[in-house]
């Protein structure tokens, strides 16, 4: 099986969704959702906005579960020792909920959510890497995670991997999985994003759309002020398979 602890979350009867349903994806890093209020507020903005299925990075809930708080779905995979540290979330709205099949918390960078729907099934694969200052080993580590996941999915299904990636790829495009519209320079973390889409035939979609610079950085510095701008594109918030 995929992942420790794992588990399957489906209910009593699953829908489907249909290929001419719209459905509005986002991920966004909240810092945490351990805090009053907090996840009322993010819910407040994905009914504000439509938004249908939303990655969290950064939960910062311990252990692994599903929760139902105002009518949306919230699944979710931390740290296994009680720490409010990093973590990872899919929050759903109720008629999403009713098509997940399974819900498998990898660990506290990586879960899998898979929903029933025509003419294929969708795989949804939130991520939340270590940042620029971690060892390289913790970045191995969560391509390996995210590789054995894949590995285990039905390739004519369509998978969304998306998240925090704290990569940057840069303005140019290089390669058929990277766009033309990135920001800034690429570092090395970038150049192990692009492989891990050639890899797995994924594209970073928001580097396909022309949108000026300021609606393109994901990330903002505290040290952020006029007159000196900190602020960067690392998210790479969704990719998916080049196919579709």
């Amino acid at each position: 099986s995929i992942g420790s602890p794992g588990g399957t979350t489906t209910s009593a009867k699953v829908d489907r969704l249909h290929e001419q349903e719209k459905i509005r994806i986002a991920t966004w890093n909240v810092t945490t959702l351990n805090q009053a209020g907090k996840v009322h507020n993010v819910i407040q903005e994905m009914t504000r906005m439509g938004i249908d299925i939303l990655g969290i990075c950064e939960m910062r809930w311990p252990g692994t579960g599903s929760i139902n708080i105002q009518e949306h779905q919230i699944y979710y995979s931390g740290t296994d020792n009680d720490r409010h540290e990093k973590g990872v979330g899919v929050i759903v709205t109720k008629n999403m909920a009713r098509c997940v099949t399974n819900f498998i918390p990898v660990s506290d960078r990586v879960m899998l959510l898979q929903m029933n729907a025509r003419p294929v099934n969708i795989n949804i694969v939130q991520v939340y890497a270590p940042t620029a200052d971690k060892d390289d080993e913790e970045i191995f580590e969560l391509y390996q995670s995210i590789n054995e996941v894949l590995s285990k999915l039905k390739k004519e299904d369509i998978t969304v991997v998306m998240g925090d990636f704290n990569a940057k790829l840069g303005a140019g495009q290089t390669s058929e999985y990277i766009g033309p519209f990135g920001l800034g320079e690429r570092n090395q973390r970038g150049d192990e994003l692009e492989i891990f889409a050639e890899t797995h035939d994924l594209v970073a979609l928001n580097t396909w759309f022309k949108q000026p610079p300021r609606k393109l950085y994901t990330w903002r510095s505290p040290m952020d002020k006029p007159g000196k701008i900190v602020r960067n594109q690392i998210d790479y918030n969704i990719m998916v398979n080049k196919r579709y």
